[in-house]
């Protein structure tokens, strides 16, 4: 095993470990990385809606308030600290505040296409389009494999 190993944390708004797992495999793809990645079992986020669980699950903390900046170490400023290229891919570009509070995260690379036309609500990313947008990054990057 490598001593830098890629580290590709994925953070799916309302996706339930029993749809990664359905006997109709819904997300076969998905399915067959967790079996090959650290998976945990009887985790639950300790916040809710997306703000305040991105920060929840990138600090480790809560915020009261949307939009609300912390100033505590997340995973992005130790992977940063320990050579890793963070990036973090906004799928509601063309919402300002949005990104505007990821930026506040301190990301090495914060990806916001505005240029794209995305087929979701307020011209977001459909979640197909946010796995693809991974994926090219991803071979960008050259962390695939």
């Amino acid at each position: 095993m490598s001593e830098t190993p890629n580290i590709v944390l994925i953070l799916t708004e309302g996706l339930s470990q029993h749809i990664v797992a359905d006997e109709r495999a819904i997300m076969p793809n998905v399915a067959a990385y967790e079996g090959k990645s650290i998976s945990f079992t009887n985790y639950y986020d300790h916040t809710a809606a997306t703000y305040r669980g991105i920060i929840g699950q990138l600090y480790s903390g809560f915020q009261l308030d949307n939009y609300d900046t912390n100033t505590l170490i997340g995973i992005q400023n130790i992977l940063s600290d320990h050579g890793y290229l963070t990036s973090f891919i906004n799928t509601e570009p063309n919402l300002v505040p949005f990104a505007k509070y990821l930026e506040s995260m301190n990301f090495d690379v914060l990806i916001n296409d505005v240029s794209t036309k995305w087929n979701g609500p307020g011209n977001s990313m459909t979640d197909k389009e946010a796995y693809e947008k991974l994926y090219e990054v991803m071979e960008e990057q050259s962390i695939t494999g």
